[in-house]
């Protein structure tokens, strides 16, 4: 951690591209491009199966448009520590935080004050929005040109750039994995569906990052690790666990070997859980299994390793329910990393920087007790044992949690502030 608070300038910057409505059949294709300082914006990152949010404030002042008037607006966003109020995010690629499109303008004009507010979704709602034809899909071509076929025919998606992540999947062939020629997406998906459920019968992800398209494994979402400390570069933290029991699913662990250049997969139990009875007014009896989640992971895993990473999956997500939040107001972690980098998937280390834990570090348990006992704060004797007891199993566990989702806000008032929803990380605890 830095010896001395940091000082930052943080600031944040806009961009559009404008298609107004030309009220003559649509034909201007004229595109109007500015940029503005906002009040405050919001950006949520969330996981692969949803689109990352955005929220932006301006006075109407530096953006007084007609909502009737606009017919597709593109958004950028840039957000970043300055080194001076002259300095123009806008020409700083490593501060592009957000791309994508707005969905709900709205214009709020009242005596406390006019502001446009804009609601945004990255580049993932042109998929999202866009429901698959009912066509069959050839899956006897190499998968780059799957992938390909099915952005191209979603509207707005063509100039998205692909890249592959994953070694030797672009020239996959699906037919060996599906058993047939063709792949029949469910009636009424939307084509981002048809992307995750077509990706993942071989263990790999579609990620939309920025302006690019990303075909990845789920090893390799979230690469990015924090570290954190309360009492120190956190302003606050809350942890809960929840005692009461969750229903089991039945857990599939789908492999990517990149060696081998094929899919294994192994499921546990072996058996479909039964989750319900249900009985009719006939009298007929019908069951419901639980749900089957599946967990991607990519390597050389035999068979056997692969049903043994399933059951040990199923035996954490049954007993580990633990979460949390923290907030900052760091741009930087412990470590000079990036906080504005912070996303689904990525790790964050969460420690007790000080008070009545950092007093007590290094002591055994007796001793620790009898400074509790006897301080200046002095507390119960009965306490002070469960609570050491306590604290001494915690130290045995992690400290580094999934990141669930990552909210960054900046605002002319507050500045820069980072929320992270935590969730325990299957295998650890």
């Amino acid at each position: 951690m830095a010896d001395t608070p940091r000082h930052y300038r943080p600031r944040a910057f806009v961009g559009f591209n404008a298609l107004l409505e030309d009220f003559a059949g649509g034909q201007d294709a004229t595109v109007h491009a500015f940029a503005v300082v906002p009040k405050s914006v919001d950006i949520e990152r969330n996981d692969h199966r949803h689109a990352d949010v955005a929220h932006i404030e301006i006075d109407y002042r530096d953006l007084p448009l007609d909502p009737r008037t606009v017919r597709a607006l593109a958004v950028a966003i840039a957000i970043g520590d300055v080194t001076d109020d002259e300095s123009n995010l806008g020409d700083d690629p490593t501060a592009r935080r957000f791309l994508g499109v707005v969905d709900e303008p709205e214009t709020v004009l009242e005596e406390a004050g006019e502001v446009v507010r804009l609601t945004c979704r990255d580049y993932t709602a042109y998929f999202l929005d866009h429901t698959w034809d009912g066509s069959l899909i050839d899956v006897t071509v190499p998968l780059v040109r799957v992938v390909e076929a099915i952005r191209d025919a979603t509207p707005g998606a063509s100039t998205i750039a692909l890249s592959w992540d994953v070694g030797g999947a672009a020239g996959l062939v699906l037919q060996a994995q599906i058993g047939r020629t063709k792949f029949a997406p469910h009636a009424g998906d939307d084509t981002w569906s048809v992307l995750c459920d077509l990706l993942g019968r071989v263990g790999l992800i579609p990620v939309i990052k920025l302006d690019e398209l990303h075909i990845t494994s789920a090893s390799d979402v979230g690469t990015g690790a924090t570290r954190w400390a309360w009492g120190s570069d956190v302003s606050r933290l809350t942890y809960r666990r929840k005692f009461n029991d969750v229903a089991s699913q039945q857990i599939e662990i789908r492999c990517w070997d990149e060696q081998a250049r094929e899919t294994r997969t192994a499921t546990w139990p072996e058996t479909a859980i039964v989750k319900r009875r249900k009985v009719s007014a006939s009298g007929k009896v019908s069951t419901e299994a639980a749900a089957l989640l599946a967990f991607y992971v990519a390597g050389t895993y035999t068979a056997a390793q692969l049903r043994t990473i399933a059951e040990r999956i199923y035996d954490e997500t049954a007993r580990e329910q633990f979460e949390g939040e923290i907030e900052t107001h760091e741009m930087l972690d412990g470590d000079d990393v990036d906080a504005l980098d912070v996303a689904n998937g990525d790790t964050v280390e969460i420690r007790l920087g000080d008070g009545v834990l950092a007093s007590i570090e290094g002591m055994s348990a007796a001793e620790a007790v009898a400074f509790l006992v006897n301080g200046n704060e002095p507390m119960d004797p009965d306490v002070a044992v469960a609570f050491v007891a306590s604290w001494q199993r915690a130290e045995q566990l992690t400290t580094s949690f999934y990141v669930k989702s990552a909210r960054h806000t900046w605002s002319r008032e507050d500045g820069y502030k980072l929320e992270i929803a935590f969730i325990t990380i299957v295998g650890q605890g």
